[in-house]
């Protein structure tokens, strides 16, 4: 928990201050949060907590292979 900003929020702000950057939002808050409303702000990857070490690597490659596709 931020105290004063969501997770949401951030990544607008972070998005505006940066159209590109690579976000995955990790959350507990499922009820909060969805994968279509992060979709939707431009976040890459969306994960419900908790989130074992295989997933959250796979998840880091997906989105750096869309930032940096292979030659």
């Amino acid at each position: 928990m931020m105290p004063h900003l969501t997770g949401e929020n951030l990544a607008r702000e972070m998005l505006v201050a940066r159209k590109d950057i690579p976000i995955i939002m990790i959350t507990g808050y499922g009820e909060n949060a969805t994968g279509e409303m992060s979709a939707d702000i431009g976040i890459r990857e969306f994960m419900l907590k908790p989130v074992g070490a295989a997933d959250l690597g796979n998840a880091v490659r997906r989105v750096l292979d869309t930032v940096m596709p292979s030659a």
